[in-house]
């Protein structure tokens, strides 16, 4: 989705966004229930699942990966191959994958198409492209995304810049 913004070799080199420390949970992936049903088939992932008032949705279950209660530990997703980087197809990949380092956040009453601060291949666009960019390609399809998939809205936090409101 942000192919024209980021190499897929950049992002496998990097990998910042496919592992989490245990207080960073809440950024895990969220997949579609029905995913969940293939995914667990085919792999040997262990799925949380959650309800979100009428929807279900499930993210990877790391609870028993650490190795420690250190909160600075990391754990990779259990989809990332540490030599090739995301081994799901591209129709498998959740839509938080796709969209990294942008999130959909929630500010108030406001809808936000937010960018992370943490990602260093995203830092390198001047903020005014990424904006653009940003309302000219992603506010329809990330709207239309949001509007069948309300779970994947997180709330606003620290680290990450507003874009644009969708």
């Amino acid at each position: 989705m942000l192919s024209e913004l980021m190499s897929a070799d950049t992002c496998a080199q990097c990998k910042y966004c496919c592992s989490f420390k245990s207080t960073s949970l809440w950024e895990l992936p969220t997949f579609p229930a029905e995913a969940v049903k293939k995914l667990a088939k085919d792999t040997d992932a262990k799925f949380s699942i959650e309800k979100d008032g009428k929807y279900s949705f499930a993210r990877p279950d790391l609870s028993g990966e650490y190795l420690s209660a250190n909160p600075a530990e990391e754990v990779p997703c259990p989809f990332l191959d540490t030599d090739t980087g995301c081994s799901l197809s591209e129709t498998d990949k959740p839509f938080d994958c796709k969209l990294w380092p942008l999130r959909v956040m929630r500010r108030e009453d406001h809808l936000l198409l937010t960018m992370s601060i943490a990602c260093p291949s995203i830092m390198t666009w001047e903020l005014e492209q990424l904006r653009s960019y940003a309302q000219e390609k992603l506010r329809k399809p990330v709207r239309e995304y949001v509007d069948k998939h309300p779970y994947i809205v997180k709330d606003m936090m620290p680290g990450y810049v507003a874009l644009i409101e969708i």
